[in-house]
């Protein structure tokens, strides 16, 4: 019995394993591009929701247990912030359960950047 011949695979043609490894590394890149987005519009509530009660850096940091540098670095939205301490930093100044879950699905975005932020008043 003869062997098929193997089909040679052209110089711009990728093999099976290549093209998933690609799907499966811009999936991934999808995803972390998500998860920075949906911390870019925690931080920015988390930043706004801190001047409308009126505390500095400085004291939210106190009352969390952490530094003013951390505070700035999460509310400038560095990748470095952690989501736990946005979320203790959006509960510490009042915000609820509601108000967080609105920020995440998005609720009072004109689009998907954190600029256009608008804190939702429920």
């Amino acid at each position: 019995m003869a062997k098929a011949p193997k089909k040679s695979l052209s110089k711009g043609s990728k093999s099976r394993r290549q093209r998933f490894v690609l799907v499966k590394t811009e999936g991934l890149l999808e995803v972390e591009n998500r998860v920075g987005r949906l911390r870019d519009r925690l931080a920015h509530a988390a930043r706004e929701r801190r001047r409308e009660v009126g505390y500095s850096q400085s004291e939210l940091a106190h009352f969390l247990g952490s530094s003013q540098p951390r505070i700035s670095k999460m509310e400038k939205k560095n990748p470095e912030g952690s989501l736990e301490l946005i979320i203790k930093a959006l509960l510490a100044v009042g915000a609820t359960f509601i108000e967080i879950s609105a920020v995440v699905a998005g609720y009072g975005m004109k689009d998907d950047s954190a600029s256009d932020w608008v804190v939702p008043q429920i």
